[in-house]
Parts: C-alpha cells; sequence; structure tokens
C-alpha cells in the first residue's frame, strides 16, 4: 500500500531540514500532508501517490505534498514527484487550505503522455489558499503543465512561472 513520509495535524507541530524522498501511498500526499502546523526547508523528491483498482485506479492528489486547513509548507523543494498513471491532480503539490509559500517546485512529471485525466497540474492544483513567492518551473502535464487554479478562493501572489509544458 506505500506510506506517507510525514502527517503533520497539530497547531504546534513541526517539521524541518529533512529531506523525504521515494515515499508513496494510496491516496492523498506521497511524501507529506499539512493540514496543521509547518513544514519547513525540506526536499520532498521522488514521492507519489498510486491508484487502487477498485475505485478504476483513480490516484490520490498531491504526489509530494498536500497541503489545506491552516498548514504552511515553507522554503522547501518539491521535485520529480508524480500521480501514478496521471490521475490525480497535482504531480507535485495540491493545496486546498493554508499557504505555500518561498518554495521551488520543478520538474514534477506524470511521464504518462495518453493519459485520460483531463483536469490537473504538473506542478500544483489549488482548491483554494494560497501560493507566495514560489518557483514553479519545468514540470509537465497533458493538461496543465504549471499551476491549475479550481477555485475562487485560490491564491496565487508574487509567484514565478515558467518553462511548464503541456
Amino acid at each position: 500500500a506505500g506510506f506517507r513520509c510525514a502527517t503533520v495535524s497539530h497547531d504546534l507541530a513541526s517539521v524541518s531540514d529533512l529531506t523525504l524522498r521515494r515515499y508513496q501511498r494510496k491516496g492523498n500526499a506521497g511524501g507529506v500532508s499539512v493540514s496543521k502546523g509547518e513544514v519547513r526547508r525540506c526536499v520532498i523528491r521522488d514521492c507519489r501517490t498510486m491508484g487502487e483498482e477498485s475505485s478504476g485506479w483513480d490516484s490520490g492528489h498531491g504526489g509530494g505534498a498536500a497541503v489545506s486547513g491552516t498548514g504552511l509548507l515553507a522554503d522547501c523543494e518539491v521535485t520529480a514527484c508524480t500521480t501514478e498513471k496521471g490521475h490525480g491532480k497535482g504531480n507535485a503539490l495540491w493545496i486546498s487550505g493554508g499557504v505555500v509559500t518561498n518554495c521551488d517546485i520543478h520538474a514534477n512529471n506524470n511521464g504518462y503522455a495518453h493519459s485520460s485525466m483531463t483536469e490537473g497540474a504538473g506542478g500544483v492544483y489549488m482548491t483554494g489558499g494560497q501560493l507566495l513567492a514560489s518557483k514553479v518551473h519545468d514540470n509537465y502535464r497533458n493538461s496543465v503543465g504549471g499551476i491549475w487554479m479550481n477555485n475562487a478562493n485560490a491564491k496565487v501572489v508574487n509567484c514565478l512561472v515558467y518553462g511548464n509544458t503541456a
């Protein structure tokens, strides 16, 4: 089934200065899930979500990380992450709440050029929350390479987005 490296779900919880590498799990957030508390100065690399046959191989969202609630992801690098078979939304990040700031989100690729999933992003998929002062670059997805914003509550401010392909 696979395991996520960390779940941060308490207001005072803090994870910092780690490399989270090669984690995978069924469901959302291959590397780390942050709904409260904070994750700072981490490298999240080569993580993925996997699909389940019972759900038609529908993969979870956020191959590298899922940020929700009041969670904070700051000063992190998210790279080489994916959603299995490209069926999850957000190869690198799925943001439904909280804040992602000063992060470098790059080189995330679903690797499935013929995925039937038409909604999702190689870099960041947002249904809420804030993406601030971050770089989103050199990501690939058959639908959107960089950032997909799917809700008026999603905010992107002072970010550099370049070199993404679809």
